[in-house]
């Protein structure tokens, strides 16, 4: 039996159309693979954000620590340390990272 591929393209306007691309291919092809999971949402507390240096970690409710760089925030979003938060999990150069990092309600 074959692998069913869905593929669900979302609208990621504050990329450039080759970072779309790329993140795209990488997205799907990790997705394929089993490395991460199609939008994966996920809750949790932000352990210490560098307003300097545009990065920080935040620590997932499922006992997972994530990177979050300032360009993962959605827009009009900031956030210190304490803030409970949502994000969708993708992969990073290091490991799992946090993007479309909101505020939680």
């Amino acid at each position: 039996m074959s692998p069913e591929v869905i593929i669900r393209p979302s609208i990621d306007t504050e990329r450039t159309k080759s970072e779309r691309d790329f993140a795209i291919t990488f997205k799907y092809t990790a997705v394929f693979l089993g490395i991460i999971e199609e939008s994966q949402m996920v809750t949790g507390t932000v352990k210490f954000f560098n307003r300097t240096k545009h990065f920080g970690f935040i620590a997932g409710d499922d006992g997972k620590d994530y990177f979050v760089h300032a360009t993962g925030l959605k827009p009009g979003v900031s956030i210190a340390e304490g803030d409970k938060v949502s994000f969708e999990v993708v992969a990073g150069d290091k490991g799992p990272k946090a993007d479309k990092v909101d505020k939680a309600t």
